[in-house]
């Protein structure tokens, strides 16, 4: 039992600005969806895990190419 104490008080509480990543930083003024499919925006922002700039960024990238932009956010 004093194991567990002293394990939990070991352990570092992460706040969600501590584990967000500098990616996510983006989110500041929303990007233009200009040219993207809505629902690929909210599939790669869900299978990919990431913010909604990050997601039109990547699928700007790839073309409107879901597939190949969840695959490049989880490489």
């Amino acid at each position: 039992m004093e194991q567990a104490k002293k394990f939990a008080q070991a352990q570092p509480t992460a706040t969600p600005a501590a584990v967000a990543s500098k990616d996510d930083d983006e989110d500041g003024a929303p990007l233009s969806e200009e040219g993207l499919t809505p629902d690929h925006i909210k599939m790669v922002m869900e299978h990919g895990k990431c913010s909604r700039n990050k997601a039109i960024k990547v699928l700007k990238e790839c073309n409107d190419d879901t597939v190949q932009a969840v695959m490049k956010l989880n490489a």
